[in-house]
């Protein structure tokens, strides 16, 4: 046989076996590729669950409260977020089976209330010899809050926090005291507590956004 001849043969077998060999490896890149796709599209679905059970309504109370000497002078300042604490009071509301009345803020103090302390809106009716000047406005979607007590303890402190308003009937007129009781809307723990002496002047401002 010419030499020409089994040089062909040759390169034949050895073309043949190179592609048996390489036969494989390509199934294994492509499978490989096949893999690493299935595994994105099942990260990319995960992703997207995540992003469905996040896609919740939040409600946020941002506190900051102030103390002051009866002087002016600046003692202390305190910044902390609270939580929804009644989810019914907003069903009632956006179900339009009651109406929002007035606010007020309640500060769980030890000694210088006969219980704790609140502040009202100027219009709240029938109480006596409590701050009456809480401000309710409405700042950039949000709802903010603002209002001072005086301390009238020789020493204390207060370490719970709450907004609070009235849920009325419809055509009921919450400054004349037509109104029921205060819901509690949201609410904190304070730890550590903020403590007071006689005279000095606290100041609340809070601010409720959604997102």
């Amino acid at each position: 046989m010419p030499k020409s001849m089994l040089w062909r043969m040759a390169f034949g077998v050895v073309l043949i076996l190179g592609m048996g060999f390489a036969t494989p490896g390509i199934a294994q890149g492509k499978s490989k590729a096949q893999n690493t796709a299935s595994q994105s599209e099942s990260a990319t679905g995960k992703a997207g669950e995540r992003e469905v059970r996040d896609g919740s309504i939040k409600v946020h109370g941002h506190w900051v409260i102030e103390v002051q000497n009866p002087d002016g002078a600046f003692v202390s300042r305190t910044e902390f977020e609270n939580s929804l604490a009644s989810p019914q009071v907003l069903t009632a509301l956006l179900s339009r089976q009651q109406i929002p009345g007035l606010w007020r803020i309640h500060l769980g103090l030890n000694g210088p209330c006969p219980t704790d302390c609140f502040i009202y809106e100027p219009n709240q009716p029938d109480v006596q010899s409590v701050p009456k000047n809480l401000n309710v406005a409405y700042v950039n979607g949000t709802v903010v809050l603002t209002g001072s007590e005086t301390i009238l303890a020789q020493q204390t402190s207060f370490n719970s926090v709450f907004t609070e308003f009235q849920l009325c009937a419809y055509g009921s007129d919450p400054t004349r005291g037509q109104c029921g009781s205060f819901f509690v809307l949201t609410a904190a723990a304070l730890n550590p507590v903020v403590n007071l002496t006689l005279g000095q002047m606290v100041t609340v401002t809070v601010t409720i956004s959604f997102s």
